[in-house]
C-alpha cells in the first residue's frame, strides 16, 4: 500500500512475521518518494526500523517469487508505528 506522510514523521517501525515456515516466497520492499529504504527476503520475525524523515510518500510492497498472490496470506506487518 501507499501512505502519504507529508514529511510529518521521523521513523517507521514494525515486525515482519509469517504464519508458515516457507523459504523464498518473496520479498518485502519499502520505498520512500521512489527511493528504496528497506528490502528483505527474510520474513521470519524480521524487525523493521527505518528513517522516514522528509518522506512524503511511503510505499510498502510484497513481491511474490512465483507470482502467486496466495503468498500474501502468509506474512504480516505486526505493530506498525510511525513516530513524529
Amino acid at each position: 500500500g501507499t501512505y502519504y506522510l507529508n514529511n510529518d514523521y521521523q521513523r517507521f517501525t514494525a515486525m515482519l512475521v509469517t504464519t508458515v515456515n516457507m523459504d523464498n516466497i518473496g520479498e518485502l520492499i519499502i520505498t520512500g518518494d521512489g527511493k528504496e529504504l528497506f528490502k528483505t527476503t527474510d520474513i521470519m520475525d524480521t524487525k523493521i526500523d527505518i528513517n522516514v524523515e522528509d518522506i512524503k510518500e511511503l510505499k510498502i510492497e510484497f513481491v511474490s517469487k512465483n507470482n502467486s498472490l496466495n503468498n500474501l496470506n502468509y506474512f504480516y506487518l505486526v505493530e506498525p508505528y510511525l513516530y513524529k
